[in-house]
């Protein structure tokens, strides 16, 4: 864990701005791993958030050291919780937190022309 090498107190702050990745996602095979991943970043001195339900995975994030943030996430359950899989990114999904701003969310979208895809 190469990231994690730092001594702490060692990196100058970082600041994420406009045009950044504003963070890395990992995945993990289940909820079990996550835990332990928890567990052993903060039993080496990495703090780390709860767990936290994101309806299609769950998830914890922490930081680097030169202060990105980086999501630990399950691979399960998955998007098709909520849509048949085979009409995936057809029509926009919303986690139950967010679907009282589906207004706000569709006013900002601009409509996309989804192809099928070759083969079909």
């Amino acid at each position: 864990m190469t990231y994690f090498a730092y001594p702490p107190g060692t990196m100058r702050p970082a600041r994420i701005g406009a045009g950044m990745t504003h963070h890395f996602a990992l995945s993990v095979p289940d909820e079990d791993a996550l835990h332990s991943w928890r567990d052993a970043l903060n039993a080496n001195g990495v703090p780390t958030t709860d767990v936290r339900d994101r309806a299609y995975f769950k998830s914890i994030y922490l930081n680097d050291p030169d202060g990105h943030i980086i999501e630990l996430a399950t691979k399960t359950p998955g998007f098709a919780t909520d849509e048949d899989p085979g009409r995936l990114g057809q029509a926009l999904q919303l986690p139950p937190w967010l679907e009282h701003r589906r207004h706000e969310n569709e006013s900002n979208l601009a409509p996309l022309s989804v192809p099928d895809p070759a083969g079909r």
